[in-house]
């Protein structure tokens, strides 16, 4: 038996909601795994369960009605749970918890401790999923983070917002939901993926700081802080919003930033049955250093607009002029409806007059020639001692080509105002 298995078998919290008339009260506060059983065996609707700080081990849901909440009676010292598991719930929200990943050497790089599947209607908000770091003989693994952050699944209406994620291998995945928002949340420290998605429906990612990956140079990963996938996939991922978000690579190694290839469609294996819909991608701010800035594949209805892509040099892994460390936008050229305006970036590939194509209104900047348009000491002001991984460092030039309120992202601007 695995120590996951065991945690559960002596922790979990086995619920099974019962709709109707309830001895629980509205509100009521605990401090004990028994205690917090005895609440939740049946709830009044819309219960208030105040955790006082405590180790609480494994929480799992199941069958849950009535629109429970779960909160910490002190949002500085959290309560905590060790694992987490929502199953055929409706109706809950989780507030200002802690989660935390442990490591033990039988888990896999994939470890997945914190899931919802088959549940509708479901928010985790003020909330900290804190991963943890492999102990292993393979030196790609040892002391990198390890196992999977939040896992969603088969699921609508789910919403994770005001939350941190940090040091995972991967730390959201979305699979077969619709409805999900992901809001004003923090990723930091991840080894693969801050979060990829398949096979999903009416998807916000809006206003989220991903930044700073622990990467494991010799692992062969792929990191991406965004990636959308098809492979093993039955329809596509459509109705994708992607806006206001700040991607940084900070002082890691570089990532591919937002990363929506179309496996099946590119591989022979799907048609435009497949191809990705209504996709919009505006207002992000990158700061990365490789050229997969915004990659989009086979797609009908696309809008990338008003997005700043920028260089990192301290991301790099290679000399600061080849081009495969200046972030770029890349949409393949058989993407249908598609509008690329306004961005400020070093170049934009796949627009070959495709009619039904508009590129348009789009800023060049670029950090390899000083005889190029384009220049970054041409469009920012940089000072001697500037931290070219501080987003504040990329203060704007007063008349220069990025100074214009209709490109780029709002984002840097509003840092420039500061």
């Amino acid at each position: 038996m695995t120590r996951f298995a065991a945690m559960i078998l002596s922790f979990a919290l086995l619920l099974y909601g019962v709709l109707g008339a309830s001895t629980a009260t509205a509100q009521q506060t605990v401090g004990s795994v028994s205690a917090l059983r005895e609440a939740l065996s049946a709830p009044a609707s819309n219960a208030v369960i105040l955790l006082e700080p405590g180790d609480y081990g494994v929480l799992q849901l199941r069958g849950l009605r009535g629109g429970v909440t779960l909160r910490s009676a002190d949002p500085s010292d959290m309560a905590r749970f060790s694992g987490l598991l929502i199953e055929d719930v409706e109706s809950l929200t989780l507030d200002r918890l802690a989660f935390y990943y442990r490591f033990s050497p039988d888990d896999i790089k994939e470890q997945q401790s914190f899931r919802v599947a088959n549940s509708r209607d479901i928010t985790i908000s003020g909330s900290v999923f804190t991963g943890d770091m492999a102990r292993s003989s393979n030196a790609a693994d040892n002391g990198y983070p390890s196992g999977t952050g939040l896992i969603i699944r088969w699921s609508q209406n789910v919403t994770v917002v005001d939350s941190a994620i940090r040091q995972f291998l991967t730390g959201l995945a979305v699979m077969e939901s619709d409805q999900v928002a992901i809001k004003s949340n923090d990723f930091s420290g991840m080894r693969r993926d801050a979060m990829n998605f398949a096979q999903v429906t009416d998807v916000l990612i809006e206003r989220n700081n991903i930044h700073d990956f622990n990467r494991s140079p010799t692992s062969g990963d792929h990191p991406d802080m965004i990636q959308f996938w098809t492979t093993a996939t039955h329809s596509p991922s459509q109705n994708i919003t992607i806006r206001n978000n700040v991607f940084n690579s900070g002082n890691g190694l570089y990532t591919q930033t937002i990363f929506m290839r179309n496996e099946k469609v590119d591989q022979g294996q799907a048609g435009a049955e497949l191809y990705y819909r209504n996709i919009e991608i505006t207002d992000n701010l990158i700061l990365n250093a490789h050229l997969h800035g915004i990659t989009v594949g086979e797609v009908d209805g696309l809008t990338i607009a008003r997005n700043t892509l920028l260089q990192n040099p301290l991301s790099a892994d290679g000399p600061l002029t080849d081009e495969l460390w200046v972030p770029r936008i890349n949409v393949t050229s058989r993407a249908k409806n598609v509008s690329i305006i306004n961005n400020v970036v070093s170049d934009i590939r796949g627009f070959d007059g495709q009619r039904d194509w508009q590129v348009d209104g789009n800023v060049v900047v670029q950090p390899r020639s000083s005889m190029a348009p384009g220049y970054y000491p041409t469009v920012f002001d940089f000072a001697p001692d500037a931290d070219r991984a501080d987003l504040r460092s990329y203060r704007i030039r007063p008349g220069g080509p990025a100074d214009n309120s209709r490109v780029g992202s709002g984002i840097l601007r509003n840092l420039n105002v500061e």
